[in-house]
């Protein structure tokens, strides 16, 4: 509808399909060319070794167009045989909406041609004004030499000028038919659209002095899904009804739908990115990982220590700040204080004191996005009330779906996380990982993986890991494909029912300190460091987990029973001893590297160099360090169970649909 979202559009004027559609919708006249446009003559080789169409060509034909449902002269060459397209098949003539615009001219250009300007002879249907904006046109001055003409007066000879037309109905139900939807193809639509949703977050999630923002979440939630996520999921699905009918040539040629191709997969990955956005604030690189991580939303803060050498060890000094103009996203509601620094009961929880919208709303209306489908489509049979299609994301892309939600499940941050570019000036940039990338790695070289949650929550999401066991284990089978659930199946062996063990799969297990063993099945020979798309088993990493935190934990318990039987009056025998069963306990370090991230401990660990201060130290730390391990282990526990149980509902579903095999 070429209606752009931006405070300065109302001010453009009228445009050429304003001036069209009113002398239609009045006077009852259309456009036609004074003269017909040439053909398109299309050579299109197939070569079936590299499965490209690298040798085709597109040129301007000698024939003249007789009307815009046909305008091309189309040969098809593969394997040596040659397929013509003969005048008048309606079947196989494509018409002009099969090219990308930027192939067009080529039916129109006439290196002779003159320059519009006052005493021109090229016609056109409309105002002086117009005709004089577009004198720098030249030699494509044909695409505007154009007259009107009554209905009633159209010859056979005449070539009707094409407009796109959708009325306010149709609103979504075609890739070009929905309101601002600004731009010539579909990439440019998208962009469009992002730039809108980048461009208007202080606009929608700012109250700015609203009287009734916030009282009413579902609007938020409602706005979200309809202005920017179903437009993006529209531009995957009908690329997807384009293409399914027009063959591989269409939409991996750039004449036809490549960009169609490359905006689908754009869109999708843009709909994934709102659901790991990063929270604003400090970041500072953890030592362990080596990621960026966030320690506080205010910025420029700084680690408060009474030793500079524990804030390196835990922290480098490379501190980052993350701002919205980076993406970043206030990851919950912020509301107004008083001078006390109070808020008001009634404020909080009717939204009258909310001055900030919590990112929330629109990473689950991203998440809903993801695993929805349904879409209008024009034409569809009504009257037997199908008017749409079911086609979700995950019919083209399930590997990479597969991958990402098992990242957010996993909190993996090389799937789900950011990269981050440090610049020589001290700035740095921020690019989301793509969720749609095949095999290719999670950042280039150089690069550093940021995780984009917020500290407040203890650096993780649990909402999305709940939204992400439930969501795909319900709606990715919708598709027929158990590639889900053959991912994610974990059981409960004491009460599940696990079938019998397929050729080629094994078991891996997990039994928690409460006995309760969980099993998932992996590929025999199965490799977890391939994090190929194809080859994620998200039921592995989730139990994979949990061993690594039990081994981590039983290690610590072991050396906290050690350090409380070492004698008030050690020596230095008994420090040696001690260090060479921590050693033995943990050979390499990396239990207690993993949580004791002091480097000074560290050192003294491998070197042996114990003594009572150390110990002590030790004494008071490795306590609070199993705590949080514990409360890991429970977190994660309760995801796995949680996991368990949606993958048993959806089996169960084979009871009323026993076709089915899940």
């Amino acid at each position: 509808m070429e209606y752009a979202r931006k405070p300065n559009s109302d001010i453009s004027g009228l445009g050429m399909y304003d001036y069209a559609a009113i002398a239609y919708s009045y006077v009852d006249m259309l456009e036609v060319f004074n003269e017909a446009p040439s053909k398109l003559k299309v050579r299109a080789v197939f070569d079936p070794v590299t499965g490209s169409f690298d040798s085709s060509t597109v040129s301007r034909s000698p024939n003249k167009v007789t009307t815009m449902l046909d305008v091309d002269d189309y040969t098809y060459t593969a394997a040596g045989a040659t397929d013509t397209d003969p005048e008048g098949d309606r079947i196989r003539d494509n018409q002009w909406t099969y090219w990308h615009y930027s192939t067009l001219p080529v039916m129109f250009y006439d290196e002779a041609a003159p320059a519009i300007d006052a005493t021109s002879n090229v016609a056109f249907a409309y105002s002086p004004e117009i005709k004089a904006g577009l004198a720098h046109l030249k030699g494509m001055t044909p695409m505007y030499d154009r007259r009107m003409k009554f209905t009633d007066e159209i010859g056979t000879g005449d070539v009707k000028v094409p407009y796109g037309f959708c009325s306010d109905e149709y609103n979504g139900s075609a890739s070009d038919c929905r309101i601002f939807d600004s731009g010539a193809d579909d990439y440019e639509n998208f962009v469009n659209l992002k730039e809108q949703y980048e461009s208007r977050y202080v606009y929608s999630m700012f109250r700015r002095e609203r009287p009734g923002f916030a009282i009413s979440i579902y609007p938020v939630f409602a706005g979200a899904m309809s202005t920017y996520f179903t437009p993006a999921l529209n531009a995957y699905q009908f690329w997807l009804l384009k293409a399914s009918g027009r063959g591989v040539e269409w939409y991996n040629s750039e004449h036809g739908g490549l960009i169609s191709s490359i905006t689908a997969q754009e869109a999708i990955n843009f709909i994934a990115e709102a659901i790991t956005v990063p929270s604003p604030g400090t970041y500072a690189t953890d030592n362990v990982t080596g990621q960026l991580v966030n320690l506080s939303y205010e910025y420029d803060y700084r680690l408060p220590s009474t030793s500079e050498a524990a804030q390196k060890g835990y922290y480098g000094e490379d501190y980052a700040n993350v701002t919205l103009t980076d993406g970043a996203r206030y990851s919950f509601a912020q509301f107004k204080e008083n001078e006390d620094g109070q808020i008001g009961y009634y404020d909080a929880y009717f939204g009258l004191g909310t001055e900030i919208m919590s990112h929330f709303w629109y990473k689950y209306a991203a998440m809903i996005a993801l695993m929805s489908g349904d879409v209008e489509v024009v034409g569809t049979d009504t009257d037997s009330n199908q008017s749409g299609f079911v086609i979700p994301p995950y019919i083209v892309f399930a590997d990479d779906l597969t991958k990402f939600m098992g990242g957010v499940i996993t909190e993996n941050f090389d799937d789900v996380g950011r990269c981050v570019t440090r610049n020589a000036d001290g700035t740095i940039a921020i690019e989301p990982i793509p969720a749609i990338r095949g095999t290719g790695p999670s950042c280039a070289a150089g690069q550093q993986i940021l995780n984009p949650y917020s500290a407040i929550y203890g650096r993780s999401d649990f909402n999305m890991r709940t939204l992400g066991t439930l969501y795909p284990t319900a709606y990715f089978q919708a598709t027929y494909s158990s590639r889900w659930l053959d991912s994610a199946a974990i059981y409960v062996v004491s009460r599940d029912t696990t079938g019998d063990l397929p050729a080629g799969f094994e078991w891996f297990t997990y039994t928690s300190d409460l006995g309760i063993q969980y099993a998932t099945k992996v590929p025999t020979g199965f490799d977890p460091t391939d994090r190929a798309s194809d080859k994620i088993r998200i039921g592995y990493d989730m139990l994979a987990k949990m061993d690594t935190l039990q081994i981590e934990k039983d290690s610590l318990t072991e050396i906290e029973t050690l350090l409380a039987n070492l004698p008030g009056s050690a020596s230095a025998g008994d420090f040696e001893a001690l260090y060479q069963t921590i050693t033995a306990v943990d050979p390499s370090g990396d239990s207690l590297s993993s949580v004791v991230r002091d480097p000074e401990f560290q050192a003294i660990i491998r070197n042996g160099f114990l003594d009572r201060s150390f110990v002590n130290r030790l004494d008071s730390l490795v306590p609070s360090l199993i705590g949080s391990i514990v409360f890991d282990l429970q977190s994660q526990e309760e995801d796995v169970r949680y996991l368990a149980d949606s993958v048993r509902m959806m089996q169960g579903l084979n009871v009323f649909m026993p076709g089915i095999d899940f």
